[in-house]
């Protein structure tokens, strides 16, 4: 559980500040812990780096794909006929702007 409750404290630290590999490995080092750890600790840790950085790029291509569907929708319906091009043109383009960060995010 100690173990649990350090590794913890130290992922939110790492993520804080821009740490270097050699830095967190003389850090696990000096908290006593073996070279297996110090491997598992850093795997870990990058892991959970790349999952927070595909759950963002999740969350930003969702986001685009529901400006698509209302872009598509307000053209159709064409309920405010001055805004035709905002909503066909403009909408469309954020949208597309949104999903492509968000597949940089999750393919990166």
């Amino acid at each position: 559980m100690n173990s649990t409750v350090n590794t913890l404290e130290f992922y939110s630290k790492w993520k804080e500040g821009v740490h270097s590999e050699n830095s967190i490995i003389n850090e696990l080092r000096q908290h006593g812990y073996d070279s297996l750890q110090i491997i598992e600790t850093l795997q870990q840790f990058k892991k959970k780096q790349l999952d927070e950085r595909q759950t963002l790029g999740f969350i930003i291509t969702s986001i685009g794909a529901f400006l698509g569907f209302v872009s598509c929708v307000m053209t159709m319906l064409d309920i405010f006929p001055d805004l035709r091009g905002f909503m066909l043109y403009g909408l469309t383009s954020l949208a597309l702007v949104f999903i492509f960060i968000g597949l940089y995010y999750i393919f990166e």
